[in-house]
């Protein structure tokens, strides 16, 4: 005779599978994360005052540098950026960014939304751009970590587009904007670290103050 199976048994089985369900579809729906802007907002309130940290005659290394330094030291902050990193800044605009991807600071995949951004800031606005940059990585299912990383380069695009640097530089190939923006996401990708929060107020005043690497995409046409 057949052994029939009791039917709270079946009952029991059914309401693990939904719950294992229901528990899969929260721990993957990262749709509904929220990026947070309060370290643009506290930077922006109190910026640095860079004036005197470096003189013209320095290498774009040799500013990184003591740029780097003095943000460290104002927000007692332990911000580390390679020495290579330092380096190459004082490469051309697109050396650097091969250097950035081969050196694994930004992947293939990464580089492509990145200069996905850069098109639509000119395209679509800042505002929008952003906000399609934003959903894009919602869709990539990050983890927490990948996600700060997200979040704390967009906090530095909404500086740097204060200091009108996207504007300016439209006028360029293109070549120099994407520059920006890729530096902005390989340092981002290496502000968190154990001073937390203060890490990514001394990343957003280290990017912003790089002016004189800048220059090259703000000098006049």
């Amino acid at each position: 005779m057949k052994k029939l199976r009791k039917p709270y048994v079946s009952i029991f089985l059914i309401l693990l599978m939904i719950s294992s369900c229901t528990k899969d579809t929260v721990v993957n729906d990262f749709s509904n994360r929220k990026f947070d802007y309060t370290i643009y907002e506290t930077y922006k309130a109190n910026p640095i005052n860079f004036k005197d940290t470096y003189s013209s005659k320095d290498s774009n290394s040799e500013i990184s540098i003591n740029i780097l330094n003095y943000v460290n030291e104002q927000y007692d902050s332990n911000l580390t950026i390679p020495g290579e990193f330092h380096e190459f800044l004082n490469s051309s605009n697109e050396n650097f960014q091969e250097f950035l991807v081969e050196s694994n600071y930004i992947d293939s995949e990464k580089f492509l939304r990145l200069t996905k951004l850069k098109d639509e800031i000119y395209l679509l606005g800042f505002d929008q751009a952003l906000e399609n940059y934003e959903l894009v990585i919602n869709e990539l299912s990050l983890s927490q970590i990948d996600f700060q990383t997200e979040n704390l380069f967009l906090n530095t695009m909404k500086q740097l587009n204060d200091t009108g640097v996207f504007e300016i530089s439209q006028a360029k190939s293109g070549s120099c904007a994407s520059a920006i923006i890729v530096f902005a996401a390989a340092t981002a990708s290496l502000a968190l670290c154990a001073t937390g929060f203060l890490c990514g107020l001394a990343a957003i005043g280290y990017i912003s103050a790089a002016q004189n690497w800048m220059e090259a995409c703000t000098e006049p046409v």
